[in-house]
């Protein structure tokens, strides 16, 4: 756990080491603070979860419901090729039923993530008014999850049970930039820093973002 927290919190504090000057061949007013408001989509279409009990097998289960969340962001671009950024996101409920039994589902709700992002920016044609970057990014932060279970076949019928826990997080995507306006698209997947990959639905996120400059 404390590898991945440094690991983790290397990645979004780097900025404080390789952030150059402002380059000529960003637009200046794509430099400096920026805020923004998205919307996300659950990208989990199938998950293997096993269900509260050592003794059941792993079950597979396939999407057949899932929500608009929301997000909202801060950041400063500091350089030609970096950025930090903090958010929250709010991630719309997700159901998932068994491949083999529609009565056997998931549904994973009240779902959140806090968020301290460092990113890596590639600049495909610097200095257009009209541009695009693609990046990766990385970080740090906190998620909270809830999973309602419907299962038959486990000793309860129906329970729930939650996980709040610090997470790194990373994803990439591709941007377009125009004048103090931009529009971002991420896949982003969160990790908690212990392994609950086979107990928890912890939803992968499709994000489109718009984004103001204040620069």
């Amino acid at each position: 756990m404390n590898k991945l927290l440094a690991i983790g919190i290397g990645v979004a504090f780097s900025g404080a080491v390789f952030a150059a000057a402002p380059s000529q061949t960003v637009m200046p007013e794509n430099l400096g603070w920026y805020m923004g408001v998205g919307l996300n989509y659950t990208a989990n279409t199938a998950a293997r979860i096993r269900i509260n009990d050592e003794s059941l097998n792993d079950i597979d289960y396939k999407q057949d419901h899932a929500q608009i969340g929301w997000n909202l962001l801060i950041g400063n671009r500091l350089s030609r090729h970096f950025a930090t950024e903090a958010g929250y996101n709010y991630i719309g409920n997700t159901r998932l039923s068994d491949r083999d039994n529609s009565d056997a589902r998931i549904e994973s709700i009240n779902n959140y993530h806090i968020y301290y992002d460092g990113i890596f920016l590639m600049p495909l044609n610097p200095g257009a008014v009209h541009s695009f970057d693609v990046f990766a990014r990385g970080g740090v932060g906190f998620y909270h999850v809830k999973n309602q279970y419907n299962d038959p076949a486990a000793t309860s019928a129906r329970f729930s049970e939650a996980l709040s826990t610090f997470a790194l997080n990373y994803g990439a995507g591709v941007q377009y930039n125009f004048r103090k306006f931009t529009v971002r698209g991420t896949y982003s997947h969160v990790q908690p820093t212990r392994a609950y990959d086979d107990e928890f639905l912890i939803p992968d996120t499709i994000n489109l973002d718009f984004i103001y400059h204040l620069g």
